[in-house]
């Protein structure tokens, strides 16, 4: 499966999810991280300006990043918290921006589907990604000077 994806002007491609993560990691280094996530922050709410975008710092959460779609929570605005302690919250709050954008797009076009998380969707997730997210883990541990 090929992967492109441009943020802020910087491609990232490649074959795998491992090429993607080495190429993320080098972006997420990038004094301008913070504008690239407003920069993409910027253009999804371009898309439904009437539905504000919301950061929430939650170093409670139990994940890295959360979405909370707005017309799924019965709220006026969508809200992404994120763990301020988490070294890359910029990162995992750009994934999250990344489902926004995709889930108002198909709203938009009337082909929006919910995915309700459970344990077999669990299990398949991390059958298929868990060794990528791992890698990373460890990758941000060792870089972090932890180790």
């Amino acid at each position: 499966m090929k992967y492109k994806v441009n943020i802020a002007n910087i491609q990232i491609g490649g074959d795998t999810i491992d090429e993607m993560i080495l190429q993320l990691q080098s972006v997420v280094g990038s004094a301008d991280y913070t504008g690239q996530v407003a920069a993409i922050k910027d253009s999804i709410q371009s898309l439904t300006p009437e539905m504000p975008i919301v950061f929430e710092e939650n170093d409670t959460q139990s994940v890295l990043a959360h979405l909370e779609y707005g017309p799924h929570h019965g709220r006026p605005f969508h809200k992404i918290s994120y763990k301020p302690s988490y070294k890359l919250w910029l990162h995992a709050a750009a994934h999250e921006l990344m489902h926004l954008e995709m889930y108002t797009k198909a709203t938009l076009c009337q082909r929006g589907i919910v995915f309700k998380r459970n344990e077999a969707n669990d299990i398949s997730f991390n059958k298929r990604f868990g060794q990528a997210f791992t890698r990373l883990a460890d990758a941000t541990f060792i870089k972090s000077g932890a180790a």
